[in-house]
Formats: structure tokens, C-alpha cells, sequence
């Protein structure tokens, strides 16, 4: 993937979309976000300086699933810490990608870089622990039950494949 047309695609969208982001500056920037989970969704940084958003847009494959956190959000954020919904994106802005979701940015550091990591990681697991059995969360999400397996197999191994099929287009031109 070429980053810096699709960025730039990002940042004008920002511009033309910069009251309902909340962004005061006229001076907005858009930075690819790497995520090690795959090439297939896309995220990038958006910033005016003082205002910071994440935005996440996905092929129409992964629109349903994108759609039920955007269902989700106000609990998620409410109860979670998750970030807060700013905005449903419902137009093509980088091509192939027909829907994304606008959040607010939380910046992270790496675990690596915790004093305590073992008390990160007992907030973590209590926090995941309460996710699981959330009933709320269970209303709203799919009915449909998957096995462990399933699940791997849809989130790592079809992920796998996207992403290498795509590559292989990539060297292939």
C-alpha cells in the first residue's frame, strides 16, 4: 500500500469534515497508523494540534462488524474506557474502504514502559473478564454462537489470507 496518497485522501476528508470532528485548526494532518493485526482495515491519526482523532475504515466485508462497535460504543465507552464515538463515516475515502468510524485518540504506551506491568495486566484481565460476561454487550452483539476455533479462524486466519493476498498483488505489479 502506498501510505502518502491515502493519508493525504484521509486529511483532505478531515478538512471538508472538520466541525462535526470537532477540529478547530485549519492546519489538519492525517498519519497512517501500522497495525501489526493485518493490512486489511486501515487507521489513521488525525490532528489540527490541539485535537486528536483516530479513524478506522474497512472494506464492505468488515462493515457489519464495524457497525455493531459503532452500536455498542456508548457502552463500551461508559463502561469500558473505550474511546467515544465521534462520528459514523459513511462515504469512500480511500478507495475500497466504504466505512470507518471516527473515535477519540487515546495515546498508549508500551506495557515494556510500565513500572507496574503486573498490575496493568491484572486490570486487563479483570476488565476482559467483565467484558465476557457483560449482558448488555451480549444483547447487542451477533447471535450467532462460534466455537473458539471459529473465531480464530475467522479473525487470524481469513485476516492471514486478506492480507497476503493482497501483498502478493502488490509485488505482482
Amino acid at each position: 500500500m502506498d501510505v502518502q496518497p491515502a493519508e493525504k485522501q484521509v486529511q483532505e476528508w478531515a478538512k471538508a469534515s472538520a466541525r462535526s470532528l470537532g477540529f478547530k485548526g485549519s492546519k489538519i494532518e492525517a498519519k497512517y497508523i501500522w497495525n501489526p493485526g493485518g493490512f486489511v482495515n486501515q487507521s489513521y491519526r488525525l490532528s489540527d494540534g490541539e485535537t486528536v482523532r483516530h479513524i478506522k475504515l474497512v472494506q464492505d466485508q468488515r462493515v457489519p462488524r464495524l457497525k455493531q462497535w459503532a452500536m455498542l460504543s456508548g457502552h463500551l465507552t461508559d463502561h469500558y474506557h473505550a474511546p467515544r464515538l465521534i462520528e459514523e463515516v459513511t462515504q469512500e475515502i480511500v478507495p475500497g474502504y466504504s466505512y470507518g468510524l471516527v473515535f477519540d485518540y487515546i495515546q498508549g504506551t508500551p506495557l515494556s514502559s510500565c513500572s507496574t506491568p503486573k498490575a496493568v495486566i491484572e486490570k486487563v484481565l479483570k476488565a476482559l473478564n467483565r467484558l465476557h460476561s457483560d449482558q448488555e454487550l451480549k444483547k447487542g452483539a451477533e447471535a450467532k454462537a462460534r466455537s473458539y476455533s471459529e473465531a480464530f479462524a475467522e479473525e487470524y486466519i481469513t485476516r492471514f489470507e486478506e492480507d497476503f493476498s493482497k501483498e502478493s498483488e502488490r509485488y505482482r505489479t
